[in-house]
């Protein structure tokens, strides 16, 4: 869940430049340096999941995160509810990025970034701040304890999508 606002889910497009048929090349300018990569730097503030974790759907399913889109009814919690995704704050397939993986004594486990909330200990909390002991809210209700924790694991993609209850299942919890 993101506990920020959400923005505005109509996108404006970025302006383009127009070039101007009559301006002349300066010889002696330095050209732009070439955009490496437009993900986010490695210690990203961005609250989002890798693209390998699994999503509950609304329907008792699951799909995997990079799989998910717009108007998608993913689960939201105990008994099936569902809410529908209506936009993605971030959706990147190829990145790589710094996850933290929660482990726990039941054989579960959850990989999303440091800054990204889950329900410990009964209150929504940065997974940067979940220790070991820390009880974690499976998706039935069950509270389970955070066995390990792995901080900076690289994983590929970076999706955070957007429901009207601010909540979706992921990875059982």
């Amino acid at each position: 869940p993101d506990p920020v606002a959400t923005p505005d889910p109509v996108a404006t497009p970025d302006p383009v430049a127009t070039p101007n048929p009559d301006a002349t090349p300066d010889p002696d300018a330095t050209p732009a340096p070439p955009v490496v990569s437009a993900s986010p730097a490695p210690e990203s503030s961005s609250p989002c999941f890798p693209g390998s974790a699994v999503v509950g759907t609304a329907g008792g399913g699951e799909m995997r995160m990079e799989e998910v889109k717009v108007g998608d009814m993913v689960a939201i919690g105990k008994g099936g509810d569902g809410s529908e995704v209506f936009m993605f704050s971030h959706r990147d397939r190829m990145g790589m990025h710094p996850m933290t993986r929660l482990r726990t004594g039941d054989g579960g486990s959850i990989a999303l970034s440091a800054s990204h909330y889950i329900f410990a200990n009964g209150k929504l909390t940065a997974a940067r701040h979940v220790k070991i002991g820390d009880k974690l809210e499976r998706a039935d209700g069950a509270m389970v304890a955070v066995v390990t924790k792995e901080d900076r694991v690289m994983m590929r993609g970076l999706f955070n999508p957007h429901t009207r209850e601010d909540v979706m299942v992921v990875d059982g919890f």
